[in-house]
């Protein structure tokens, strides 16, 4: 069947209509993408050209409230879904806004505040919401400013002034506070800072034996701010330096300094505390005829070096006895005692030792404990001799009395020696006679008793 171009035409022109018609007629379409910048996802959107982007549930993130929809990721312009439209493929960003309300860091900065001299640094407890500084004894608190950190957006106010960081100045002399606002502006939260003056600085005083061999040094348990008087202690402790390198020494004070070039300090003076602590140090000088030994008594005799565990001899302080007999034997004699230097201890001991023995000048001796020692001995003839040349004759010091002292040195068995104290002169009498008796002792490194 033939067709004419007649009959075709209106067909063609038919169904180009058709295709233009349906051409006009489709609506292009884009995509709306959300970016919650760190919140829960939000589902994208198909949006037809110039439609409006339907608002969607808010997306959340915690320790923040969501602040609306952005245009960029700095949220700078908001897409408002009443009037926005859409004309391409587009992201919307989620703007977020802080509500945490802390304090970072908070301090007072010296350049900021006269009253200090160097920056003081608060301590921030978050789960308390409390600030804690100390500042230095003397501090004027009434008005000292802070320089804090917040959290990102957060602001702060005292009552109802805004508080600017190293700028506003409040007074401190009682806890102040901080009402915190978070970058939301409707979250808040209230941190207590207090402020505390410290006390005055004190300073103590140590003393030290510097070499002692023996004895314990005192101690001062006090805490002295400066300017405090500190009343210096005495050898409390019995303190000694018995045969050190050879030598004996007595206590003589104390000096701030080991080697004496500091300043000394006398037992029961003062001193005025400065700003550091102290350290005094025991003072010795070597013994002399005539000093104070240990025990209290006085040195009547130096050998010059030590051997047999002694170098000086010390008198007690007192006569142990006015009117004793050398001993209850009067007729049997001892045998072994000698005149010699050195020799009274082991007299004693022979004297103390005899079958028969009960009481005598010996045994009061050895008998006798003045403060820790106990180590005293009945004077040999010799010894007892040195004891009046130079102590009673040569300066009448020890209060010795102008009578008769035993020795510890016998004659034969019924007489002992003796020495009359008002000239000098030496005597035997009978055992039985009764005389004073003086103790003595030796220095020796272990001459303290036992604790």
């Amino acid at each position: 069947m033939k067709l004419h171009i007649k009959n075709v035409l209106p067909i063609i022109v038919t169904l180009l209509l058709l295709f233009l018609l349906t051409g006009c007629l489709s609506v292009k379409t884009y995509t709306v993408t959300f970016d919650s910048q760190g919140g829960s996802a939000v589902d994208s959107q198909t949006v037809n050209y110039g439609g409006l982007v339907t608002e969607p549930t808010d997306p959340t993130k915690e320790g923040s409230t969501f602040g609306g929809w952005y245009k960029e990721p700095e949220c700078t312009n908001a897409w408002d879904f009443t009037t926005d439209t859409v004309i391409s493929d587009v992201t919307l960003f989620a703007k977020w806004m802080n509500t945490v309300t802390d304090i970072i860091t908070y301090k007072f900065e010296a350049d900021k505040n006269g009253a200090l001299s160097s920056d003081v640094i608060g301590i921030v407890e978050s789960g308390d919401h409390t600030v804690a500084l100390t500042v230095p004894y003397g501090t004027n608190v009434d008005g000292l400013v802070a320089t804090f950190t917040l959290s990102d957006g957060a602001s702060a106010k005292v009552g109802t002034t805004d508080q600017v960081s190293g700028t506003t100045a409040n007074n401190f002399s009682s806890a102040v506070t901080y009402i915190i606002t978070a970058q939301d502006t409707e979250t808040t939260q209230n941190w207590t800072v207090t402020v505390t003056v410290a006390a005055a600085a004190t300073y103590t005083v140590t003393y030290n034996g510097n070499g002692n061999t023996g004895g314990s040094v005192p101690t001062d348990g006090g805490n002295y701010e400066e300017g405090a008087t500190v009343t210096v202690l005495a050898n409390t402790g019995s303190l000694t330096r018995i045969n050190d390198g050879g030598t004996s020494y007595r206590f003589t004070g104390w000096n701030t300094q080991a080697d004496g070039n500091g300043t000394a300090q006398a037992v029961g003076s003062t001193f005025i505390m400065g700003a550091d602590n102290v350290t005094l140090y025991a003072q010795w000088t070597p013994y002399a005829l005539r000093d104070t030994g240990p025990a209290g008594g006085l040195i009547f005799y130096d050998k010059g070096s030590y051997s047999d565990g002694w170098r000086y001899l010390e008198a007690a302080p007192n006569d142990q006895s006015t009117s004793q007999a050398w001993s209850n034997i009067t007729n049997v004699a001892v045998g072994g005692t000698y005149a010699d230097i050195g020799t009274g201890q082991a007299n004693t001991n022979a004297i103390i030792g005899q079958s028969g023995h009960i009481e005598s000048a010996a045994q009061l001796c050895d008998d006798l404990t003045v403060g820790d020692y106990s180590d005293w001995f009945l004077p040999s003839r010799d010894e007892l001799n040195l004891i009046y040349q130079n102590l009673k004759f040569a300066a009448g010091v020890g209060g010795f009395a102008d009578d008769y002292y035993w020795s510890s040195s016998e004659n034969n068995a019924n007489n002992a020696w003796n020495q009359n104290f008002n000239n000098g002169n030496q005597n035997n009498n009978n055992k039985n006679n009764n005389k004073r008796v003086r103790a003595v002792r030796g220095f020796k490194q272990a001459c303290i008793l036992p604790g």
